[in-house]
């Protein structure tokens, strides 16, 4: 789905292309904030006068001659940049992906072909590096091909890792259902009472590989199943580390609403982010984790330490990498403050070295001891 609006920062109008852009055209800049809202994920729409008039101009009723005048008046202040392809006349917004900071992982395909020497932001570059391994980042997505420009051509060559992999993977074989078999045992001895075909029993166990070979794939959705593990407690009984919380920590995430924000703003799919949000607010309202006191704390950890791609099925992991990063710091900060200790005690060593060197010298002006 296109995107249906844009961001405006408030210090819009302290940018000097947009004071030019006021001075040349007013109507120009008038036209200039509904073009970001029409324009595609990647700033680029129509400079074909006539059109931009009828979508852009709306009820306004903007004239095809006002239109190409705007869109002079426009590309003049360095706003945009006009370009061919096929016969098509098109714009793109300079600097579009600095000033609107897409989700590149929830953004529509281009509606519009990209310039002829267009290079792919910083940003989609650094996305690239990072989830270009995902089945569903592909370069027919974002619009991208070989041969555009040098940048374009590596993030083609990071989005094709999946497929270059899967390409020399063979196809998983399916295994049938292990169908079972009597087997005569002597009594009281505890062994299984079914046998997978193709499994060997030696009278005390089941070969193992041929126990694993017979068994059904696991269920995709195990996947969360077998990472929550990691909560488990010393026993292995699956036990929280915030036993004390109610169950009904779900029913607390409208408490939360900066938080929720933080959360879905994160590029993984809603399930994957409400998760998230759930984990945290386990983390504000437990014991466990101290460093985590209020929702405030949250977000601004979700900050200054953005979740990595390792850590996506996995908030306790973050969490604990928060905490160690967080006590380093405190190490850090406590040496420090043990040299600046140092330091000092060492000045008013030599201080009072250099004033008992002058008072022998001068012992009359020592002052007298009271008492």
């Amino acid at each position: 789905m296109a995107k249906q609006w844009a961001k405006v920062h408030r210090d819009a109008m302290l940018s000097e292309r947009l004071c030019c852009l006021w001075r040349k055209s007013k109507t120009a800049l008038a036209l200039y904030w509904p073009l970001k809202a029409h324009a595609d994920d990647f700033g680029r729409f129509t400079a074909d006068p006539a059109r931009f008039a009828h979508v852009i101009g709306g009820l306004a009723r903007i004239t095809p001659t006002q239109a190409a005048r705007a869109l002079e008046a426009m590309e003049a202040c360095g706003l945009i940049r006009r370009y061919e392809v096929d016969g098509d006349e098109l714009l793109e917004i300079v600097d579009y992906h600095r000033h609107d900071r897409p989700n590149w992982l929830r953004v529509s395909g281009p509606e519009y072909p990209p310039p002829p020497d267009w290079e792919p932001p910083a940003d989609l570059v650094r996305f690239a590096e990072e989830y270009g391994h995902l089945k569903n980042v592909t370069p027919d997505r974002y619009g991208l091909r070989v041969g555009l420009s040098a940048a374009c051509d590596r993030v083609v060559q990071l989005m094709c890792r999946t497929a270059a992999s899967d390409a020399g993977t063979p196809e998983p074989t399916a295994v049938p259902s292990p169908v079972p078999t009597p087997v005569s045992t002597p009594a009281g001895t505890g062994v299984p009472t079914s046998v997978p075909a193709g499994a060997e029993h030696d009278g005390n166990r089941l070969d193992q590989t041929r126990l694993d070979q017979t068994r059904p794939d696991t269920d995709v959705h195990d996947e969360e199943s077998q990472e929550s593990t990691s909560n488990s407690d010393d026993n292995g009984n699956g036990a929280r580390p915030y036993d004390d919380l109610p169950d009904d920590v779900g029913m607390k995430k409208c408490n939360y609403p900066n938080l929720r924000n933080a959360c879905f703003d994160l590029p993984w799919s809603q399930h994957i982010c409400d998760r998230w949000l759930v984990e945290l607010i386990i983390a504000i309202e437990g014991e466990a984790d101290w460093y985590i006191a209020n929702e405030e704390e949250a977000v601004a950890l979700l900050a200054r330490f953005p979740p990595k791609a390792t850590e996506k099925h996995l908030p306790a992991k973050w969490l604990e990498r928060i905490e160690r990063e967080r006590e380093e710091a405190e190490d850090d900060r406590d040496a420090d403050l043990e040299r600046a200790w140092e330091l000092q005690r060492k000045l008013d060593a030599e201080r009072e070295a250099r004033l008992e060197a002058y008072y022998a010298e001068h012992p009359e002006e020592r002052p007298e001891v009271q008492g």
